[in-house]
C-alpha cells in the first residue's frame, strides 16, 4: 500500500513533470540525430543491395545509366514537395541519396566501359565502398542510441524519489507525524488519508496544492494539520468533522477565498461552523437535483 500511494504521489509531483519534461526533450534531441543518421544507413544499405544485383547482372548498369537522371530529378520534385523531418520527407530523402550514389558508382563503371569491359571486381570494388558506408552508420547508430539510453538512465524515472516516500510513509506509522513539507505536490491521492489515517501531525505545506481531497476527513486523530504555502482557494467541507481533535491549522501564504480567509481569521471554531454550514449547503442542493431529477423522470 505504501509503495502504491508513493507511486501516485509521484506522478502528482513536480519531479514527474520535470522528468517528462527532460525525458520529452533528451527523445526530442537523439530523435533529429539518430533520423538523420537511419537516411545515410538505409541509403547506404539499399544501394548495396541494388548492387550486388549489378554483379549477377551486369546489364542492369546500363539500365540504372538511363534511369538515374529522371529519377533524381522526379525524387528531388517529390522532396521539395514533403514537410522536412516528416516520415514521407525521410523516406523520400533516403530514396533520393541512394539514387545519387547509384548515379556515381553507375558513371564510374561506364568511365571503364569506355576503355575495357565491365568486369566483376570492379562492382565489387564499388560495392565494398558503400558497405563500409553502411557498417560505418550502423556503428554511430548504435553508439547514439547507447548515448541515449545513458541520459534517459540519468533522468532517471523517479524510483528514487517512490522509495524515499515510502520511507516517509512508513516512518510515518511510529512517529504518528507525516512530514510531506516542500515536496512539489500538486495533488494527493485520497487513498493517502486513509494510510495515514492515525497521524496526530500532517505536514504537506509549502508544495503546490491547489485542493484538498475530501478524504481528508479520514485523519481521525490529526491534532495538528499543516497546508501553508500551498495554491488552496478553499477547503473541503468534509473538514467540518475534525473539530474534536483538530487543534492546529497553518493555512498561511495559500490565496483563500474571502469567505474562507474571514472565517479562518476567526478562529479554528469559527471555521468548522462555516464548514458545517458548507456541508449543509452542499447536502441541501444535491437533494434538489436528485428531486428535480426524480420530477422530470
Amino acid at each position: 500500500a505504501e509503495h502504491a500511494v508513493a507511486q501516485r504521489l509521484l506522478k502528482m509531483s513536480a519531479r514527474w513533470a520535470d522528468i517528462e519534461h527532460q525525458t520529452r526533450d533528451t527523445r526530442r534531441y537523439h530523435k533529429k540525430i539518430l533520423d538523420e543518421m537511419r537516411v545515410y544507413h538505409s541509403a547506404y544499405s539499399t544501394c548495396a543491395e541494388i548492387m550486388r544485383k549489378f554483379i549477377e547482372r551486369p546489364t542492369l548498369v546500363n539500365v540504372w545509366a538511363i534511369s538515374c537522371p529522371g529519377l533524381l530529378k522526379s525524387k528531388s520534385r517529390e522532396l521539395e514537395l514533403q514537410e522536412p523531418g516528416t516520415p514521407m520527407y525521410l523516406t523520400t530523402l533516403a530514396e533520393k541519396m541512394r539514387i545519387d550514389m547509384l548515379y556515381d558508382a553507375v558513371a564510374h563503371l561506364k568511365n571503364i566501359e569506355n576503355e575495357r569491359p565491365i568486369r566483376a571486381s570492379d562492382i565489387e570494388s564499388k560495392l565494398v565502398e558503400v558497405e563500409r558506408l553502411a557498417s560505418a552508420e550502423a556503428r554511430k547508430i548504435d553508439a547514439q542510441e547507447a548515448v541515449l539510453m545513458q541520459e534517459l538512465s540519468d533522468i532517471g524515472d523517479g524510483s528514487d524519489t517512490v522509495q524515499e516516500w515510502v520511507r516517509v510513509l512508513h516512518n510515518a506509522q511510529t512517529t504518528k507525524t507525516l512530514m510531506m513539507r516542500g515536496q512539489g505536490l500538486y495533488s494527493l491521492p485520497p487513498e493517502l488519508f486513509e494510510l495515514v489515517a492515525d497521524m496526530e501531525i500532517v505536514d504537506l505545506g509549502n508544495n503546490h496544492l491547489k485542493e484538498i481531497p475530501k478524504e481528508i476527513e479520514k485523519l481521525h486523530s490529526v491534532k495538528k494539520l499543516y497546508l501553508d504555502d500551498n495554491e488552496l482557494r478553499t477547503l473541503p467541507a468534509s473538514m467540518a468533522k475534525m473539530h474534536d481533535y483538530l487543534t492546529l491549522l497553518a493555512l498561511a501564504k495559500n490565496p483563500l477565498d474571502t469567505d474562507i480567509f474571514n472565517s479562518y481569521l476567526g478562529g479554528l471554531p469559527n471555521l468548522f461552523r462555516f464548514l458545517r454550514e458548507k456541508r449543509r449547503n452542499l447536502r441541501r442542493s444535491s437533494t434538489a437535483s436528485k428531486s428535480a431529477a426524480g420530477t422530470r423522470s
